[in-house]
Parts: structure tokens; sequence; C-alpha cells
């Protein structure tokens, strides 16, 4: 096949190539902008990709009937973000165009969006795949705002996949940014933890789904050769872990016999979009597309973040 992946050098476009690879799939576009790669190069030095294009000419690509399938990973995607110019190009009209591009061709390609399960707001039971859902900041406002275009289409050809708590080994250059057990695994025997500020939920006991890139991977890999049946899915690891869970299996798999857990405030700033419970509903995932694959247990995918962490990968 033929494939372009849009943010393939981050971290789960990079992670996503490489599983491509181990799939035998080389004839991969990657669409960044300049500066990038260079931040991003230990990404990227045991992939397998043909051509870096920029965003510049990233229509002139498209508009050719050229590619099997476009992973369209590319965007803004800090939660704190406030609204401007900038995001709304990035996260909006970008996938807009594309989206105009794509149903404009007859047989191809098949087109996966990235979206988050940052649509679901304050939402803390029903994590089904519908579109009256209320986002509790602008990222996850842009990614409902695509998913409800993609949703009036109705083509089996598009899919829009909502990320839950997605961690793994490729984030070093997201530094702070990066995914907690990510930061973590990389820390010491202190963890820190918020203060909830919610009394329905005590603190030690906010749940997040937590799912590794490599199970992100094997979804968007089964969208791309499953593609008769496109519309908005979750991708979750279906369980609900608190965040006490996951700093002790870190201590687990770390070999540390007397971490400590200390918490903290929760910043303002983060109060009002702060998820204390999220889960996804796979329903729609096993039933309408098929998939089948077990999702990776927590320490499993800890250990092989863990160790992949080690080897640089």
């Amino acid at each position: 096949m033929k494939i372009l992946i849009t943010g393939g050098f981050g971290f789960i476009g990079s992670s996503l190539v490489k599983y491509l690879n181990f799939k035998g799939e080389t004839d991969i576009d990657i669409c960044e902008p300049q500066g990038e790669y260079e931040s991003k190069w230990q990404n990227i030095y045991d992939l397998d990709y043909k051509t870096i294009i920029s965003p510049r000419y990233f229509s002139d690509h498209v508009l050719v009937d050229k590619y099997d399938a476009v992973i369209h990973l590319g965007a803004n995607s800090s939660t704190s973000q406030e609204a401007d110019v900038s995001n709304w190009e990035n996260n909006i009209s970008f996938s807009k165009r594309l989206i105009s591009r794509v149903t404009s061709q007859r047989d191809k390609p098949v087109v996966i969006f990235a979206s988050s399960a940052a649509v679901y707001g304050n939402e803390t039971s029903d994590f089904s795949e519908r579109l009256d859902v209320k986002p509790t900041n602008f990222y996850g406002f842009t990614k409902l705002m695509v998913e409800k275009e993609i949703e009036k289409l109705n083509n089996h050809r598009i899919f829009c996949l909502r990320f839950f708590n997605v961690y793994g080994a490729r984030e070093r250059h997201k530094r702070e940014m990066a995914s907690p057990i990510y930061r973590w695994l990389n820390g010491g025997s202190s963890i820190e933890l918020f203060d909830s500020q919610n009394e329905k939920f005590p603190t030690g006991q906010m749940k997040r789904d937590f799912v590794h890139v490599i199970d992100v991977c094997s979804v968007i890999h089964h969208c791309i050769i499953n593609y008769k049946k496109g519309g908005i899915y979750n991708v979750g690891s279906g369980k609900a872990s608190s965040w006490e869970e996951v700093a002790n299996t870190i201590f687990k798999v770390k070999g540390i016999e007397n971490g400590t857990i200390k918490y903290r405030k929760m910043p303002d700033s983060i109060q009002k979009h702060y998820q204390y419970h999220t889960c996804a509903n796979l329903d729609r995932l096993r039933k309408e597309l098929g998939y089948e694959k077990e999702f990776m247990s927590l320490e499993e995918g800890i250990k092989i973040t863990k160790e992949r962490i080690e080897v640089h990968y």
C-alpha cells in the first residue's frame, strides 16, 4: 500500500510508521513542517519511509489519486491551549479541506482522523460514540467539529478515532507534555498526583482509560484493511485505572519497593477541564468494525514501555 501520515514524526505517528514497517509497509510518505524532524530525530532514525512532505504542498499530493490510505495525526494536541487562528487552522480547517478532497475521489484513499476522548468533557458514565457531548476545552471542541463533518458524510472510507489516554515509548520530544506514565518511568521513587476537587471522586481514585500506543496502531491498521464501515470509533483499553494504580504499577515494574505517592492541589487552570473518569465503550469497535484483538493490560503496557525506553525505541 501507499500511505501518507501527517504528524508522522510525533509520538503516535512515528509509532505507527514503525508498526506499519513491522507489517511490511514501507511505501510511506510523511507530512511534517520544517523543523519538526530536527526536534524529533530520536523518533525517526529507525523508520523506513519514502518522502517528507511539507504541509504547504499537502494539497497537491492528496488531490492526485495516489494513496491507498491517509492517516491524519498532525494537530495541536494541547488540552490547555486557548483558541486562536493557528489552532483553528491546524485542527479544523486543514481537516475539512482533507475531507473535501477525499470525497471528490471515487475509490480511494481510506482516511483516518485522530480524535480524542477530550470530546467527552466532564462525562463520567456514557462513553458511547455519540455527538451530543460537551467538551470543556478548545482542543476537544475542534475534534468534535471535525467528527460532525465526518458523520454527515456516512462514508465507509472515512474514520474518526477517539483516542483515550495513549502512552508509550516515543515521547521524549514532548518533555513536560509527555504522558505521566512516560515521565514517571523516567523519574525516581516518588510520584506526585493531584488532589481531587470533586467530592464524587476521592483523591487518588480519579480514573482514566490508558491505552498503549501499539494497540492504537493496531486499530489504525485494522481500519486501513477493513474499510467497509467508516465512522466514529472509541480507541481505549475499555478499562479505567486509578492514578494510584498507575503509580503502584510503575513502582512494581521498576522494582521500587518503597515508592512514595505525594499529592498537591490541582492547578486552577485545569480544574474545569479535568476528566475524573474515562472508560472507552468498545461495543462499536468490536461489533461494527470487527476488531477482536485484546488490549494490553496496564502492567503489560508499562513493562513494554519501560523496555523500549531503555533501548531508545
